[in-house]
């Protein structure tokens, strides 16, 4: 009985000890952040920009620049990345070390990153292949919801830093669609759980170890600020996925959200004051990444030179030249590029109609010479084309699909070729098609029309078509490959026939 006394004796007094050692006075803490990078290593052209010529933002050399600027400033610095390293320069597809992709990793080293979480775009070329990817990254990756086998993916759900006498928790967590955002075959055997439940389940493990806790994320914006209603215990998220330029931090039930836009072009940095294991003061901002002044890392600049010389004498070559800029409307809305794109799909595919999802369609066209580079930036995906047979009773079935999906915004449009439809608003979750066309004529119920498309979509088809194919035929080639060849036989490229998809007022 005595012993069990003192062991509470003493119990009570190692708590005291260690809440006594909690910092008392305000501590400062400074995150630095990034995100959908997208293997954006080159800057780009501030298209945004009025005038010519358009200034020149971003790429891994401006980013360690403007990075060593601030640690100088801020050596106990916090360095995180919320995802999507991959897809959006061939670099993904030069192999380095085992890994796909390898060459953007030794850039992302050599700036010093801390962690990151992992982007659904990291699966483009299959699990195994981000497998290779964690082995090369100096960096800890950490995602605490993704599972293969009831076992961890990622190296570690959460890691603890210390910074001077704060002792800071990141936890990474990954969107929960990611089955319908990858194709299904480079995700295969993968389970993705809660990202609500699984992030309270570590907040309070870690919360007694720890004076701060942030958590990185790649879900988007708007699933970021659903998060923070129904969590407690986080103090900031760090995250990725929409892309969102968030010039200032935002805060939501008492969590502070940031995000730096996409493809390397800004810096985050978030400067917090601690206080007894409580945000007391915060302050954010996004530095633009503007290429002019910085003063070159010699070994940055040559790691980059080296891929750029690499990618220049594959994809620099001219193919083609587009007589007027072509563009895209994004996820709800038919675009000239979409139009364009499914145009070449139908003809080299020689079917009656084409289907492109609208986000696999990822940069705009400038007017003037087109490059092999050109294409594999704006279709960066390993997408196959496929053809298949439908009746016109399911070809309806997607029109009514498709036309929901940009009225309700329920999800991405599809991108089309071949067909026109007219539709109308029945009620608040039902549209009504009053016009359906492919190749001039009236759609008929029962007859058997082909189409092509792209096999992300075919994985997907329930979602985007309304109905799953009965009979499908791959055809081995590669989408970008197919524009590629379609420029080279068409050589000038114009502007293409729109209003295929029409809305009743």
């Amino acid at each position: 009985m005595k012993a069990l006394k003192k062991r509470r004796v003493w119990s009570v007094v190692i708590l005291g000890l260690l809440f006594s050692c909690a910092p008392k006075e305000p501590q400062r803490i400074t995150v630095l952040y990034t995100n959908d990078m997208h293997a954006q290593f080159l800057p780009s052209k501030a298209t945004w920009m009025e005038g010519e010529p358009k200034p020149l933002i971003g790429g891994m050399t401006a980013l360690k620049y403007y990075l060593d600027r601030e640690r100088a400033a801020v050596p106990d610095a916090l360095i995180l990345d919320a995802g999507d390293w991959m897809t959006g320069n061939p670099i993904s597809d030069i192999m380095v070390e085992g890994a796909k992709g390898g060459g953007f990793i030794q850039m992302m080293n050599m700036i010093g990153y801390h962690a990151s979480v992992l982007g659904n775009h990291e699966f483009d070329n299959g699990a195994e292949n981000v497998e290779q990817l964690i082995k090369l990254a100096n960096f800890d990756v950490i995602t605490a919801n993704l599972f293969r086998l009831d076992s961890l993916f990622a190296p570690y759900p959460y890691r603890i830093y210390s910074r001077g006498q704060l002792r800071v928790g990141v936890i990474g967590l990954i969107l929960e669609e990611l089955f319908g955002v990858v194709g299904k075959d480079r995700v295969s055997g993968l389970e993705v759980r809660s990202v609500a439940r699984t992030a309270q389940i570590i907040i309070d493990e870690i919360d007694p170890k720890t004076d701060l806790i942030v958590i990185v994320t790649h879900q988007g914006w708007e699933e970021d600020s659903l998060l923070a209603t129904v969590i407690h215990g986080a103090d900031v998220i760090v995250g990725g996925h929409s892309h969102t330029r968030l010039e200032e931090p935002k805060v939501v039930n008492k969590v502070i959200i940031v995000q730096a836009g996409s493809h390397a072009r800004y810096l985050g940095r978030l400067d917090l004051t601690v206080q007894e294991d409580t945000v007391s003061n915060y302050a954010g901002r996004l530095i633009p990444l503007w290429v002019e002044g910085v003063k070159v890392d010699p070994g940055m600049d040559s790691l980059v030179t080296a891929y750029q010389t690499l990618i220049d004498e594959e994809y620099g070559a001219v193919i083609g030249e587009l007589v007027a800029p072509l563009g895209r409307s994004y996820y709800y809305g038919e675009s000239d590029l979409g139009n364009w794109l499914t145009d070449a799909m139908r003809e080299m595919g020689q079917a009656d109609f084409a289907l492109l999802n609208s986000g696999g369609i990822r940069k705009d066209l400038a007017p003037g010479p087109i490059t092999k580079l050109d294409i594999m930036e704006l279709l960066p995906f390993h997408n196959v084309m496929v053809r298949f047979s439908c009746t016109g009773k399911e070809l309806l079935q997607f029109m009514e699909t498709n036309a929901a999906a940009a009225a309700f915004k329920q999800h991405g449009i599809l991108q089309l070729s071949g067909m026109n439809y007219t539709f109308g608003v029945a009620s608040l979750d039902r549209v009504e098609i009053v016009r359906a066309r492919v190749g001039g004529k009236a759609v008929d119920p029962t007859g058997i029309y082909t189409g092509v498309t792209v096999d992300f979509v075919l994985g997907h088809a329930e979602k985007y078509l309304g109905f799953v194919p009965q009979e499908q035929e791959g055809l081995g080639i590669v989408l970008s490959d197919v524009i590629i060849n379609y420029i080279l036989e068409h050589s000038q490229i114009g502007p293409p026939s729109e209003g295929r998809m029409k809305g009743l007022p």
